[in-house]
């Protein structure tokens, strides 16, 4: 975060005497400042953080009254939004609202009275008509109009669909985008009880948004959309999309035989190919449903709506999801399993601070890797979560800055976030991780509510009845991963005795369960031991004469290897794989370009090699070499413009980069590795 933590002393003092001032709910500063598991700065500073800057804990959010008109000619919404709430404090006064400057307030009422208010810094300050006192109910009404600026991704977006002049109109709110179209009270702990969206369009086009459609009235040459959703929303999660979608429809029948609406909303020219798509929407909710109890919005629906965006949103109950992704392929199943299952983790328990999005995006990027073991098996889960290590990850998974959202949305809170949950389960057995999924899910205290990472630290420390604090501070809080330098030496004609010395070279000790793979080409076994010091020696016994050996071989630590002595067989992708890496290319999928990043480690003997890099189609014949040149150690990045070797654009489609890494002396392979990218025109 952008407070250094030398500023933390002043920090406390600023908030200590901000309580001389007012009335601070008891259970915000418990669940907030004087937490017993804060045992980092960072933490203490990003909660202090939080708490200073929240200038609406004097009131809750009871339900939200929507209701806007889209003209889509203009680009301007207008709207009126009733905010119904209850005092935090005795004889409140004023209360604070989010708006963004892009919108023009016409007027703030309390009844029939007009109420005076003042702006800054994207909040509306109200001062309300009458003191309140705890307890006491209270509604405030917003009139307004406005636009949003073109590109801007926290704003309104106004968009067409592709090669057409057909509207597309979509919110985007994630992760304060929320007030850029309508007032609320955007604080991920005060989720209203209730919203009630009406959306006025004009009657070629239909509107889209959370929970159920309770009604569709004519207005003129106009149509007036009225959704609702009676379960607790976050004020990001409130979400409208427009067009002239065509509708259609699934059941999920869960086990107990009770049906669930699924419905989609697409562009009519895209409906042949997204029924083939969206076709196991409904397996994949009772996948979900049978890990992590049933779909927590049985009652509303699951709906997916078409738009440009250039990913997927997680809105409740109504995910927003990419044109661009309609190819009748299945390709894209991730994003569906991804989007789905932040309705157990994001939408159901949502994160009480965007510090801990790892709660959101760290678990839906791992359920990805669950909905592909669930399909496939085991290996296809490791092969998964390989190709989330992309060698770097900058940062800490609890984030810092929450105002960056480079650091909110990266690498490391998805991919890093996904192998926490990963190691997390070899560390304490599958049956105890998948109980303490369970239980943080559907715990009264978290379900439709909020949670903190050390409240799921709680609950995976109570389901496996051990201190789980190492884990997290190792994984959550420190940058960075273990470094492990390996020797080997055998002795004995049978039995023979292995040892094994492994260093750690990195900053700060890990502490984590290893597997070590001792092997012939024809016979294996392994062992499985605790690594938590700078140095450690293990002894093996086996009755044949290792040839090989490997470090964790199925990949359950996030880690560097360096094998210093007989090390894996020769040729594997794997060898010395941690030392030398080749990255995701980035963005993926891309047009025009993208980036593919590899670092060589320093050799004992030598720091060159001869590197070559190429792209190749799916039926693996190389259509572009990128580099083919020696190379020093180092870390380097190497753009791929879209283009084959003759010149050609490529056609959109799924392509593979390969590296291979070989000796200048002897030309025998080091290092290759081969990933996956797509390619969209």
């Amino acid at each position: 975060m952008k407070n250094m933590i030398c500023l933390i002393g002043m920090l406390v003092f600023s908030f200590i005497c901000s309580l001389r001032s007012q009335v601070l709910n008891t259970e915000i500063y418990d669940r907030y400042i004087r937490i017993p598991e804060m045992k980092k700065s960072a933490k203490i500073s990003q909660y202090i953080h939080d708490v200073l800057n929240n200038l609406q804990s004097n009131f809750d959010v009871i339900s939200y009254d929507i209701d806007i008109e889209i003209f889509p000619d203009q680009k301007v919404i207008t709207g009126h939004v009733k905010i119904n709430s209850k005092s935090l404090e005795a004889g409140l006064q004023q209360v604070s609202i989010n708006l963004y400057d892009n919108i023009e307030i016409d007027s703030i009422k309390q009844g029939t009275s007009l109420l005076q208010y003042t702006r800054l810094d994207n909040m509306v300050s109200v001062d309300l008509i009458s003191n309140f006192n705890y307890g006491e109910n209270f509604q405030i009404e917003f009139y307004y109009r406005g636009n949003s600026a073109e590109g801007d991704p926290e704003r309104w977006l106004w968009d067409t669909q592709p090669n057409t002049t057909v509207p597309v109109i979509y919110s985007l709110s994630s992760p304060y985008g929320a007030s850029t179209w309508w007032p609320c009270k955007d604080d991920l702990k005060d989720k209203a009880d209730t919203v009630s969206i009406k959306v006025t369009v004009p009657n070629n086009l239909t509107a889209a948004s959370n929970g159920l459609l309770l009604s569709v009235a004519p207005a003129g040459d106009k149509n007036v959309f009225h959704w609702k959703t009676e379960y607790p929303i976050a004020a990001y999660l409130v979400s409208v999309a427009v067009s002239d979608y065509t509708v259609f429809t699934h059941q999920y029948i869960s086990s107990s035989q009770d049906s669930m609406l699924c419905q989609y909303f697409v562009y009519p020219e895209l409906v042949s190919l997204a029924q083939i798509d969206f076709s196991n929407t409904t397996e994949m909710i009772s996948f979900f449903s049978t890990v992590f109890n049933e779909y927590p919005f049985f009652n509303e629906k699951y709906g997916i709506a078409v738009t440009p965006f250039f990913g997927g949103l997680e809105n409740q109950t109504i995910t927003t999801y990419s044109d661009s992704f309609i190819d009748g392929t299945h390709f894209w199943d991730f994003v569906l399993a991804h989007e789905l299952s932040h309705h157990w983790f994001g939408d159901c328990v949502t994160m009480g601070s965007w510090a801990h999005i790892w709660l959101s995006e760290g678990f839906a990027t791992y359920c990805q890797a669950l909905w592909e073991e669930h399909n496939n098996g085991l290996q296809a889960y490791l092969q998964v979560m390989d190709d989330f290590d992309f060698a770097n990850f900058p940062g800490t998974v609890f984030v810092t800055d929450t105002t960056n959202f480079n650091s909110l949305f990266s690498g490391t809170v998805y991919y890093k976030g996904a192998w926490v949950l990963h190691m997390l389960r070899k560390v304490i057995g599958d049956e105890i991780f998948f109980n303490s999924l369970f239980e943080y899910a559907n715990d009264p205290a978290f379900k439709y509510k909020s949670a903190l990472i050390e409240d799921f630290q709680n609950i995976c420390e109570l389901q496996s009845g051990t201190d789980l604090e190492w884990f997290f501070e190792e994984w959550i809080y420190r940058e960075g991963r273990p470094h492990y330098i390996c020797h080997r030496s055998t002795s004995g004609s049978g039995p023979y005795m292995t040892n094994i010395l492994i260093e750690q070279n990195n900053p700060e000790f890990y502490k984590m369960p290893l597997d070590i793979k001792l092997y012939t080409l024809q016979v294996d076994t392994v062992f499985s031991v605790w690594d938590s010091l700078g140095t450690q020696q293990f002894n093996f016994v086996t009755d044949f004469e290792p040839t090989y050996y490997k470090i964790d071989p199925q990949g359950w630590v996030l880690k560097h290897v360096t094998y210093s002595t007989t090390p894996v067989e020769p040729g594997s992708d794997d060898l010395n794989s941690s030392q030398f890496s080749l990255s995701q290319n980035y963005p993926n999928p891309f047009n025009p370009a993208t980036a593919i990043q590899y670092s060589i480690p320093p050799g004992k003997e030598t720091s060159l090699y001869n590197v070559k890099l190429v792209v190749l189609d799916v039926l693996g014949r190389e259509i572009e070499i990128l580099l083919n040149k020696e190379q020093e150690a180092g870390s380097y990045e190497v753009m791929f413009t879209g283009k084959t070797n003759a010149g050609n654009s490529l056609s959109s489609g799924i392509y593979f980069y390969r590296l291979i890494i070989s000796s200048v002396a002897n030309g025998e392979n080091i290092y290759a590795k081969t990933n996956k990218m797509v390619y969209l025109k």
